[in-house]
């Protein structure tokens, strides 16, 4: 598939090339000579544990018609880096990707041109310049529609000041590149010039975390051919920018840097009618539906005959269910992404793998030649980024599922690459919504999942001969279950015991079972440890829950996006020795407001020993920065209970 959207340039300016006056000649960005200030630079003063700092960032987006191949864009770009440390050397490695089709029929359709790049070294009080050589840059074909050109600047280390500089020419004008203000490096100086022709009407939206920023827009003319052309001039700067900083349940870490995205959305020549080029999603269903490395292996396939005869008289689910299996058990992923296929059903069952495309179009096909209303469904995953909402774009789809309609608004989501059951998608899939491809248009459906992190755990706690030994049973379902599965099946059992041990250091751990259930998974096992027999005795009540909270920071700027919900219930159960009392625990519930979360505590005593229950509940997913301070001080009080002790006390 082309997943770049192009039309055709050359006819449209061949019309009114009189009437343009563009920049004609590509410029790459020049920097200031480096500075003594810049070579002796130790730390970043805003950021002083950077190991590495942006001094300088610069990026300029101008416009040029050739009469022989259309309007094209130039995005040149310079980058001047500061090392302070040795472990950022490698900053000095530096790949750069465009857009080149293998079997395109348009000559030079994207190019990376004007390299430079230079590395300064401080060396007796001078400075020593060393330049990147040209028999050190490479050009590698990564597929058919990806180049890189990459490269390594020379004798870095720690005090070296890097600096590349290149230019991008494409025709591809509806694509332009985003620009990022922000790194996971902080950064002195970041700036960025564009100019747009007139009649071209760019959407420039501004993302990520917003912050200060000066900028100029100003009326420019230009000239071309002798003839005066109108345009319009944006310059924009940050100066000491933060670093991107990781926080924990940000769905889409590369939605985070502060940045600027273009998006074409019409052109309004006088005298032509107006061009709308900003795609809807009519127009991208319409593609989808036309393409043959989409459409056809999401309806056609060939599956074995006898198949009809073994899901006859099934109902809807019970189908559902026997296809996913069945094509699991054939077919394994080959951890390949995208939403096109380069073989159907035939091949990929000949050859036992395939790719995210290949074996969920399969399945879709599948569910349609027996007898079920199957859609396919592209969405973008957790860490690639949020759809446009209005603006389709082919590369922000990575991942394909089938949707099988079961009522009238309700679909049963399916993937055959993940081993989830049918009806629960493994979690990098949740990540908004996503779209349902069919003959009829198409619409956007929700991928929030019914089902949730699912933990029951009961434990019992003895004392006998001096030890303290507890039982504990877990009793996991849905994406809990999933979790526990996947790390068996990556460790093996044994390894998984491993685990157990490492996490429960200090401890004996035996008599470990796990058997899979119909709803889940169960496993049970044995923890022993020296407890004495003195004045007091001690127990750590909930031993499964985790020990540290999930958020360190006070504030934050990101919004938090769990998955999924969460319900937990852990009980425990003392048997109390003789001759020995509890001494009563506070007992307390907490809610985070508006009843997104829940937790309480509470206990009694029994016929079996003092019963200690404490249940959490997170039924609300998404939390703004001004809700963060609550959410923390919820897991905050949460992870006390993991700490917390019952004193039995000697009467």
């Amino acid at each position: 598939m082309n997943v770049k959207c192009i039309f055709d340039t050359r006819l449209l300016f061949i019309i009114v090339a009189t009437a343009l006056a563009l920049p004609s000649s590509a410029q790459r960005v020049r920097f200031k000579p480096v500075t003594m200030k810049e070579m002796t630079m130790e730390r970043c003063d805003f950021c002083p544990d950077a190991k590495a700092v942006v001094l300088d960032r610069r990026g300029e987006i101008t416009f040029t018609y050739y009469p022989s191949a259309g309007l094209m864009y130039h995005f040149a770009e310079g980058v001047r880096v500061k090392i302070l440390d040795a472990s950022a050397a490698g900053r000095a490695n530096v790949k750069i990707r465009y857009y080149s089709p293998s079997a395109s029929t348009i000559e030079n359709n994207e190019r990376v041109m004007e390299l430079k790049g230079v590395t300064y070294n401080l060396e007796n009080g001078k400075i020593v310049t060393t330049r990147l050589e040209r028999a050190d840059i490479y050009r590698t074909r990564l597929n058919a529609y990806t180049e890189e050109v990459s490269f390594a600047l020379p004798a870095v280390k720690a005090g070296s000041v890097i600096e590349y500089s290149y230019t991008r020419e494409s025709n591809y004008i509806s694509s332009l590149p985003d620009w990022f203000f922000q790194e996971d490096i902080p950064t002195l100086s970041n700036e960025l010039l564009y100019i747009l022709p007139e009649y071209f009407n760019f959407q420039a939206r501004m993302m990520g975390e917003i912050q200060p920023l000066k900028r100029e827009e100003k009326r420019v003319t230009t000239q071309l051919n002798d003839v005066t052309h109108p345009g319009l001039s944006v310059w924009m700067r940050v100066q000491e920018v933060p670093p991107v900083e990781e926080e924990p349940y940000v769905s889409n870490p590369c939605d985070l840097p502060f940045r600027v995205e273009f998006q074409l959305v019409s052109v309004d020549i006088p005298g032509i009618p107006v061009m709308h080029f900003a795609g809807s999603y009519r127009q991208f269903n319409k593609q989808l539906v036309e393409d043959s490395y989409f459409w056809r292996p999401a309806t056609r396939g060939s599956f074995p005959v006898e198949l009809k005869e073994q899901v006859a008289g099934m109902g809807v689910e019970a189908k559902i269910a026997f296809l996913t299996r069945w094509l699991q058990e054939r077919v394994t992923w080959d951890e390949k992404s995208g939403i096109t296929a380069s073989r159907g059903a035939r091949e990929i069952l000949r050859d036992g793998h395939g790719s995210v495309a290949e074996i969920n179009l399969a399945l879709n096909s599948l569910f349609r030649q027996h007898g079920l209303e199957a859609y396919p469904v592209v969405l973008s995953t957790r860490g690639h980024g949020v759809i446009h909402p209005i603006y389709p774009n082919f590369d922000d789809f990575n991942y394909v599922i089938s949707a099988v309609k079961t009522g009238e608004n309700a679909f049963f989501l399916c993937d055959a690459t993940s081993h989830t059951p049918p009806g629960l998608l493994p979690p990098h899939c949740l990540n908004g919504p996503a779209w349902l491809v069919s003959e009829g248009g198409g619409r956007f459906i929700s991928l929030e999942t019914t089902g949730g992190l699912k933990q029951y755990v009961s434990s019992t706690v003895r004392f006998e001969n001096g030890k303290r030994v507890v039982n504990v049973e877990v009793v996991e379902q849905e994406y809990a279950a999933l979790e526990t599965r996947g790390r068996v099946a990556r460790l093996g059992k044994e390894g998984f015991v491993e685990h157990l041990k490492e996490r429960y250091a200090g401890w004996t751990l035996s008599n470990f079972e796990f058997e899979r259930t119909p709803e889940g998974l169960r496993y049970l096992f044995t923890l022993e440890q020296e407890a004495g027999a003195g004045e007091l005795l001690y127990v750590t009540p909930f031993p499964v829950l985790p020990g540290d909270a999930p958020f360190k920071r006070d504030t934050r700027s990101a919004l938090v996006d769990f998955p999924y919900g969460t319900m937990m219930s852990h009980t425990t159960t003392i048997r109390v020795p003789e001759g020995y009392e509890v001494e009563i625990p506070e007992f307390s519930e907490f809610k985070f407001p508006k009843r997104g979360a829940a937790c309480s505590f509470v206990g009694y005593m029994s016929v079996e020993g003092y019963v200690l229950t404490l249940q959490v509940m997170i039924r609300q997913l998404r939390y703004t920065p001004d809700e963060y301070p609550a959410l923390k001080a919820f897991f905050d009080g949460l992870s006390e209970f993991s700490r917390m002790v019952v004193v039995l006390k000697k009467r």
